[in-house]
């Protein structure tokens, strides 16, 4: 410990194999409960982490990205031994989130559709979006641009859109390997997905959607009601996390979030990890000039972020654990085995 000490600057810090010993810590379904020694507080401690492009390799087809987890997977294993539980926070699907769960080893809650579906552990969802408006939308962009748009609202249609590509009819917008791959991706409760549009059809439909209270974002054009984020979602999940008891006789009075993303959609995510007495983690783009999926410059990254330029998805989750040991050692007095 001196020389965490002597590298981070922080106060001695009580091994967190102590800790359960003392009875000060203990592991429950939606994480990592301890009294931090430091603070007095008792800490539930837990993680969120995007998909594409940190947790997978996003510059992969579709169909081979399941292939790229193993890093992020050992990451949040190592997460797992000391009672962190480690949920999705994504763009894609619920589908596809809980898919997912089940080769990287999460059992933590969903937050899907960029923020508009909150799925917790046990099952219970809330949705931040009327999908009614969101059909209406659809069928004014439909009539606006004079054809049918492939989209996820519409099954058939995007089965055939993605038949097409398969024949290599048209460039692989989606990528997918099978039907069920698809529709995975397809079952929205609050969002969608466009596919297939040119530039100007891009300019159309991002003002028609602004006016019916929608944003757009992405190659795809996703969809979202107008408000919803990542960060959003965050808040109303940490507030159920922390207003309820998540094990007889303990109710944590602070929650710490440690979030992984690479986008700009995950810096809400990041700002409101931050704000409540968590952690962000930046992941890198080794493919990129700066190092990173967006131009960092253009878009303000919230002070603390751990940034790893260069880095990508599972290596850099990897490679902030040392860092994010030496947080939690100055900032609650817990010494992770990491």
């Amino acid at each position: 410990m001196s020389i965490l000490r002597d590298e981070a600057d922080a106060d001695p810090a009580l091994p967190l194999e102590t800790l359960f010993r003392r009875g000060a810590a203990a592991k429950c379904a939606d994480g990592l409960l301890v009294h931090s020694p430091k603070t007095g507080t008792l800490v539930l401690v837990c993680a969120l982490t995007d998909l594409d492009g940190t947790a997978n390799d996003e510059h992969v087809a579709e169909r081979d990205r399941l292939a790229t987890i193993l890093p992020a997977k050992e990451a949040f294993a190592t997460l797992a031994r000391s009672g962190i539980v480690t949920g999705i926070c994504t763009a894609r699907s619920t589908g596809e989130a809980r898919h997912y769960q089940g080769y990287l080893g999460t059992t933590g809650p969903v937050i899907s559709e960029n923020g508009a579906v909150i799925t917790l552990a046990d099952g219970s969802q809330r949705i931040l979006g009327d999908l009614a408006k969101l059909k209406a939308t659809i069928r004014e962009i439909t009539h606006a641009l004079g054809r049918p748009i492939p989209n996820s609202l519409d099954a058939a249609g995007l089965e055939a859109a993605w038949e097409k590509e398969l024949r290599g009819e048209s460039p692989p917008f989606l990528g997918h390997a099978d039907r069920e791959s698809l529709r995975r991706a397809a079952d929205r409760r609050a969002s969608c997905f466009l596919v297939g549009l040119s530039l100007r059809e891009k300019e159309v439909v991002a003002e028609l959607a602004g006016r019916r209270g929608l944003t757009c974002f992405g190659d795809l054009l996703h969809l979202v009601p107008k408000g919803v984020d990542k960060g959003r979602a965050f808040a109303a999940l940490n507030d159920d996390l922390l207003h309820r008891s998540a094990q007889p006789g303990w109710q944590p009075s602070v929650v710490s979030q440690i979030v992984f993303g690479n986008g700009e959609n995950d810096l809400p995510l990041f700002e409101q990890a931050l704000a409540t007495g968590g952690w962000a983690v930046l992941v890198g783009d080794a493919t990129k000039p700066q190092g990173f999926h967006f131009d960092i410059g253009k878009q303000r990254v919230p002070k603390g972020t751990i940034t790893l330029p260069g880095v990508s998805h599972g290596q850099a989750i990897l490679q902030s654990l040392p860092t994010l040991r030496v947080f939690f050692a100055r900032q609650y007095g817990i010494l992770f085995p990491w």
